[in-house]
């Protein structure tokens, strides 16, 4: 039985090999190639005689010039710049800017549900304050946008993003400083509507 599996396993190597070796390509015919290799085309089709390679141009004046590569930079494998950039970050990425965390509430505010109303309502204006001094320093900053934009021909779409912004901004400052009038006093007192 074993034998008769090693005969059909070389049987089948056989054909394969020969399917393998009825697809090889021709060795290509050159100057130097036999005369049985070369295809019978005629006196027309003979190949260059050796005096005659490489054949001339047909300007006469252009000659093949060798060029010098520019150096590569070495591949590394996607691999090992991923763990590159996980280990040491990517050198691209902007700086992350955290902001400080909230102090957490005192055991007294938390066992005093008035106390802990007092802690969010404090939670709630650094957030506010937070808003309005952001929307200070950008309002002048989408405006000079805008400006630069129209300037430079910018779309009127992209433009008329940006307005749709700068006007969401301002709305959402001007109802802030509405609701708690103290904001405008903890921001210096900007109010650049």
């Amino acid at each position: 039985m074993r034998r008769r599996g090693v005969v059909v396993g070389a049987a089948a190597l056989g054909v394969v090999g020969a399917a393998v070796l009825a697809m090889w390509p021709a060795a290509p015919a050159g100057p130097g190639a036999p005369a049985a290799a070369l295809p019978a085309q005629g006196p027309a089709a003979r190949p260059a005689a050796p005096a005659d390679w490489p054949p001339a141009f047909a300007d006469g004046e252009r000659e093949l010039k060798r060029v010098a590569l520019t150096p590569l930079e070495p591949a590394v494998p996607a691999a090992y710049s991923m763990a590159l950039a996980r280990q040491n970050g990517d050198p691209r990425t902007p700086p992350i800017s955290r902001d400080e965390a909230p102090a957490p509430p005192s055991a007294a505010e938390l066992a005093d549900p008035q106390a802990y109303q007092g802690y969010e309502a404090r939670q709630s204006m650094k957030l506010y304050a937070g808003y309005v001094q952001a929307a200070d320093a950008d309002i002048p900053a989408l405006r000079r946008d805008i400006e630069q934009g129209r300037k430079m021909g910018a779309a009127p779409e992209e433009i008329a993003k940006v307005e749709e912004k700068l006007r969401r901004i301002v709305a959402m400052r001007a109802e802030l400083l509405a609701q708690h009038p103290e904001l405008a006093r903890a921001g210096d007192g900007k109010s650049s509507q």
